[in-house]
């Protein structure tokens, strides 16, 4: 059963904390959206799927449901889809917050080559100090509840 999409010249797209893949489809078809825009070029986008799919190392595993995956395959999954629309913004609530601590690693140094390739602005939501200053160029400090701003500090690994 396809999922109900619409396409659109989107700004942003999010990756949050649960990979958001569906139960009944398989990786090959997260993509395959009915789409609610005349303007949609389907086998161009087609192809920045499968592109996309090859740039997270996930060919090969087109054809797999995503309880077949590990969390660190159905994170990049989402990933990809919120890549696949080209957006200027990424936003990112703690996409690794519940991967095992080699795997989190492993898709930060991924996110940061993807990073290098596609040049998107990435706002990056985090808890864990060294991801933020690993992946970023500025670390915005937040106060427990309320949140608020406390300070903003250049990044001493990408400054």
């Amino acid at each position: 059963m396809a999922h109900r999409c619409t396409a659109r010249s989107q700004t942003s797209a999010w990756c949050f904390r649960r990979p958001c893949c569906s139960n009944g489809a398989r990786c090959s078809t997260i993509f395959s959206c009915r789409w609610n825009s005349p303007n949609l070029d389907l086998p161009s986008y087609i192809d920045k799927a499968r592109a996309l799919i090859k740039l997270v190392g996930l060919d090969g595993f087109e054809e797999m449901f995503p309880h077949e995956l590990s969390g660190g395959m159905q994170q990049r999954v989402s990933l990809c889809r919120a890549l696949v629309t080209d957006p200027q913004l990424l936003l990112m609530d703690e996409p690794f917050g519940a991967l095992d601590a080699m795997t989190r690693d492993e898709l930060d140094i991924e996110l940061l080559r993807i990073w290098e390739e596609r040049k998107k602005t990435v706002l990056f939501v985090t808890h864990s100090i060294q991801e933020a200053v690993f992946l970023s160029d500025v670390v915005f400090v937040m106060s427990a509840r309320p949140g608020r701003l406390l300070e903003k500090l250049p990044s001493i690994c990408r400054a």
